[in-house]
């Protein structure tokens, strides 16, 4: 993570001037419980989620723990009724925190899409895997599954889960055991409720723009000229699905992103591409 970036609340003011609305949101958690708590009581729930499913399944090293609860985007009200359900002990030990990025023009969508895959880095402190990426139909993964880390997720080409009638540029990041959801200090369904949205991705969002003519001066062998440099650097990015993916493959390059910094360096990038 570069030590100086963008500001959430430029981000989000750049991208609200624009006419764009931001929505943060779970969009998913599990978790175990105790035989304390009624299951008919975690049912009356199912209200105020899309979805919630219950098994009977045993966490390892946590012989009292026999259920788990699977639900899919909770809302507030779904984590209050889960607080006031709760009679015995629970252990939280998965958690997707989402961001949807709306609008309900498609044209602006797939402008801001364009701009967001060549902006949004994941960059790890380890050197074997610097840049982790994967990529499932148009989704985008900035790191593995079950991986010890916070993994980025990206995708736009759905409508928004929570206003289907916006397209939607979405971005979250999954917290897949309870070590890692532990270290974001989500213990409990209170610490879900008064989970402070904004300034996780005050922490997490990375955005870096690309010279392509470094780009290209960097990936390219002998002497070229500056226009041939831009030339091959626009080629080069636009041959992988996202500068992660570039960076994935091609760490080397990293010199040639730069941290998106300040207001004016974003809303000139915004622009560039008609937003």
């Amino acid at each position: 993570m570069p030590k100086t970036k963008l500001s959430f609340k430029t981000f989000k003011s750049c991208l609200k001037k624009c006419a764009f609305e931001i929505v943060f949101h779970f969009d998913r958690i599990k978790f175990y419980m105790d035989s304390a708590t009624k299951i008919s009581d975690i049912e009356a729930c199912q209200e105020y989620a899309k979805q919630q499913d219950i098994s009977l399944r045993s966490l390892p090293h946590y012989d009292t723990m026999e259920y788990m609860i699977d639900v899919k985007q909770p809302t507030l009200e779904y984590f209050k009724a889960l607080n006031a359900a709760m009679a015995g002990e629970y252990l939280i030990c998965y958690v997707e925190i989402a961001m949807d990025i709306l609008t309900k023009s498609k044209i602006k969508k797939d402008m801001l899409d364009k701009i967001l895959r060549n902006l949004l880095i994941r960059q790890m402190k380890s050197n074997q895997q610097a840049f982790p990426y994967g990529i499932a139909g148009d989704t985008l993964y900035f790191g593995k599954r079950l991986s010890k880390y916070p993994v980025m997720v990206y995708y736009a080409d759905k409508k928004s889960k929570l206003k289907p009638d916006h397209y939607c540029c979405h971005i979250e990041m999954r917290l897949q055991d309870t070590g890692i959801v532990k270290a974001q200090r989500l213990y409990t369904f209170a610490d879900l409720i008064n989970f402070e949205h904004e300034l996780f991705w005050e922490q997490y969002l990375d955005l870096r723009t690309v010279n392509y003519t470094k780009l290209g001066r960097l990936a390219t062998d002998g002497n070229k000229s500056d226009p041939t440099f831009l030339r091959n650097g626009l080629k080069l990015l636009n041959s992988y699905k996202c500068a992660q993916a570039l960076l994935n493959e091609r760490p080397d390059l990293l010199t040639a992103l730069s941290p998106v910094t300040g207001k004016r360096m974003f809303e000139g990038l915004l622009k560039k591409e008609g937003l």
